[in-house]
């Protein structure tokens, strides 16, 4: 089994992935990335559902931010069937983390952050996508929704750990 995290940029991914990794000892892999989609639909489905038949892993973006992203920026997108299975893979075998801040927290983020890859004016429309995909048709079926603007990040973090023993 595996934790996801889904999330627009400068929602904390990166440190709350760090911050789980040190606490589960699980490795931290990148699951869906601009570079990842270079690979193409075939290649981006099988990179994914062989990151989901992992164990004990934490999966910095999957299927989703393709969704989102591919969708956005035009770039290599995956098929329905493919989203379907993934998503299926997802609810199997996962447990999905989304991160997410207030428009403004995010933004100013990407300012003191210098983040050049998406424009400060996507930022709510990204938030907007997330939204629609996590109750679209290929939402996955657990979701641990935080905002990163208003947590402390051991308690987060810890009780991300506990809910991925339980489940």
């Amino acid at each position: 089994m595996a934790i996801i995290l889904e999330g627009c940029d400068c929602t904390g991914k990166t440190t709350f992935a760090k911050k789980l990794a040190e606490k589960t000892g699980f490795e931290i892999v990148k699951g869906s990335s601009f570079e990842i989609s270079k690979l193409g639909a075939d290649g981006m489905y099988q990179f994914m559902f062989d990151l989901l038949k992992r164990k004990d892993v934490i999966i910095d973006r999957l299927y989703l931010s393709n969704l989102i992203y591919g969708a956005k920026y035009d770039y290599p997108m995956m098929t329905e069937e493919q989203y379907a299975s993934l998503s299926d893979m997802t609810n199997l075998f996962s447990l999905v983390v989304y991160l997410y801040a207030p428009v403004g927290v995010i933004q100013h983020r990407m300012l003191k952050r210098g983040d050049d890859m998406i424009e400060i004016e996507d930022i709510e429309d990204i938030l907007n996508r997330y939204n629609e995909a996590l109750y679209g048709e290929f939402r996955p079926r657990t979701v641990l929704s935080i905002d990163t603007s208003l947590i402390d990040i051991d308690k987060a973090t810890n009780m991300v750990k506990e809910l991925y023993k339980a489940i």
